[in-house]
């Protein structure tokens, strides 16, 4: 057992953390070739030999194939590793206030905290003050100040959905779909999704196609793949058609996931404790999602509303990259 860990039990499955070319981290099963590589790295294998004199030598080996084979076969109580739940780029609120900040395993809410090197956060007081409240709201208003909301409640559901990455871990049930919707594309749907991502992850947001209206078969699949992968936040981007999945509603209000993986015969449980964000010109749901998402609307005003000008940062995502500690510690 390494410290700090990095071997994790996972619905039963023996699982690491992996970081991509782009910083973005996920669960990954373990496979006989990577453990075996820890493994090599855990100890020193020799072999008993013996010359034509009968002395005995020990050379070094690679572990045995079967000996990795046989240690991925074993039941997960026998691995005596960590239980895993999910990955996160940022902080966040353990159950009993505290914050999480930092990197490597949390025990305590079972989450892999893998900030990005440049990451810097500003120093959170345990108990702030009005002047902290006040400077972390303007903050956080900069970011929010381009976006055309239709009313204050859809600006209050912006925040909603900018500290529900944060607070997630504290909540003991589920939380709602933000919905962000306009009336037509270039209002800032998308962009306000990806700021969030930004803001949370460090990278682009990951977006995800919704599959057609009607076809569960594939609304399982998908989200089995995306639950699979651990991530804190879900973007499905620019639907375009009635949102209806009995798969979806029942994610949204499950505590966990259990579906067969994809290709083979055996099935998993995950935990679900995510983020949700969908996009979409004019939204429309059906089913049971009505009451299981929040609205946010924008709207420009504007029959052109992509060629609007005068913001305070033209290039608000690379502000954003620029100022992510800041706005990380004014959420927090």
């Amino acid at each position: 057992r390494s410290d700090p860990p990095m071997l994790f039990v996972r619905s039963g499955e023996m699982v690491t953390v992996r970081g991509d070319e782009h910083g973005r981290h996920a669960i990954s099963a373990v496979s006989e070739s990577l453990l075996r590589g820890r493994m090599t790295r855990s100890a020193d294998y020799r072999r008993l030999v013996h010359d034509k004199n009968r002395k005995p030598h020990y050379p070094s080996v690679n572990p045995p194939i079967d000996v990795v084979r046989d240690v991925l076969a074993l039941a997960p109580e026998n691995w005596n590793f960590p239980a895993l739940e999910s990955v996160t780029e940022s902080p966040l609120l353990r159950p009993d206030g505290s914050v999480l900040s930092a990197s490597g395993y949390d025990q305590a809410t079972r989450v892999y905290y893998a900030p990005s090197p440049s990451l810097r956060l500003p120093a959170i007081p345990a108990e702030p003050g009005i002047n902290d409240v006040v400077n972390a709201v303007a903050t956080i208003d900069e970011v929010l100040e381009g976006f055309p909301f239709v009313d204050g409640a859809s600006k209050a559901n912006a925040y909603a959905m900018l500290l529900t990455p944060i607070v997630r871990r504290a909540v003991t049930g589920n939380v709602p779909i933000a919905l962000v919707d306009a009336p037509q594309a270039g209002t800032g749907k998308s962009l306000l999704a990806e700021i969030v991502a930004l803001i949370h992850t460090g990278s682009d947001a990951a977006m995800q196609p919704s599959p057609a209206r009607g076809d569960e078969s594939e609304w399982r699949k998908m989200l089995g793949a995306v639950l699979l992968n651990g991530n804190a936040l879900i973007v499905f981007d620019n639907v375009d058609h009635r949102l209806q999945s009995a798969s979806l509603a029942l994610a949204v209000t499950a505590s966990t996931w259990t579906d067969r993986i994809l290709g083979q015969t055996k099935t998993i449980t995950l935990p679900v404790r995510f983020t949700w964000i969908v996009t979409g010109n004019n939204l429309q749901l059906g089913g049971d999602l009505p009451r299981r998402c929040y609205w946010i609307r924008l709207d420009s005003g504007s029959s052109v509303p992509w060629q609007r000008v005068g913001f305070r940062h033209p290039d608000l995502k690379d502000w954003v990259r620029e100022h992510r500690g800041e706005l990380l510690g004014a959420l927090l």
